[in-house]
């Protein structure tokens, strides 16, 4: 018994985290929607600026593993 305590608290933890994650992509999808239906036009707007945003940070992250799907060399 005192064995599995361990895997007991680690199935916890990722039980939360995984519960953490669906409640932010649920808060994505409902502020999506959000602007999507009170001014769609603003949608073209927050493309770039995600994108450009996420260029500015990726130095402070060079192991991503999206940008060897998309050919992205330092």
């Amino acid at each position: 018994m005192l064995q599995a305590i361990p895997f007991w608290i680690a199935s916890i933890i990722t039980g939360l985290i995984a519960v953490i994650y669906t409640k932010l992509f649920l808060l994505a999808e409902v502020l999506t929607s959000y602007v999507f239906h009170h001014s769609s036009w603003l949608l073209f707007l927050l493309t770039p600026i995600c994108f450009i945003l996420k260029v500015v940070l990726r130095p402070f992250n060079p192991k991503v593993i999206l940008s060897h799907y998309l050919g992205i060399r330092n």
